[in-house]
């Protein structure tokens, strides 16, 4: 996973600045624990998971988010 987020910032699909190693541990853990354990209120935790992306991993310079709309 690191080494994606890493690969993405080279055709800037990810933002210079991020700390791609770190954005890893963070989106693994998290995920992990929503899976294994739920989040109450969700029994599908996709739109959660959406958003942890959205607010850990920067958009590239001039771009809009990391994350595509839900849906595609």
């Amino acid at each position: 996973m690191a080494a994606y987020l890493v690969g993405g910032q080279r055709p800037g699909r990810l933002s210079p600045a991020a700390d791609g190693p770190m954005l890893a541990l963070a989106l693994v853990g998290t995920v992990h624990h929503l899976l294994r354990h739920g989040h109450a209120g969700t029994d599908v935790p996709a739109e959660l998971i959406r958003r942890l992306v959205a607010a850990l991993v920067p958009a590239p310079e001039g771009g809009s988010t990391a994350v595509p709309p839900s849906g595609e």
